[in-house]
């Protein structure tokens, strides 16, 4: 796992045809990295698949380091 920082940034529609796709990469940036930052400032509609997504992520990033979710990301919800 490498200590440098991944950045992700959301695209603007979060529905249910790209939930897989952003849980591979949430995936993909919890086993590269200890420290992720998640750029939700474009996202204009969230559905629950995706919410379900993150949510996860977050709790498995959790049990890698610990962690919170950024103040930007909470505000979305």
């Amino acid at each position: 796992m490498s200590v440098g920082l991944v950045r992700i940034r959301l695209p603007d529609t979060l529905d249910l045809a790209c939930a897989a796709d952003l849980r591979s990469s949430l995936v993909d940036a919890i086993n590269e990295s200890s420290a992720i930052a998640i750029d939700a400032s474009g996202v204009r509609s969230l559905t629950t698949p995706c919410i379900q997504v993150l949510l996860a992520a977050s709790k498995d990033a959790q049990k890698e380091t610990p962690k919170s979710l950024s103040k930007a990301l909470r505000r979305r919800f």
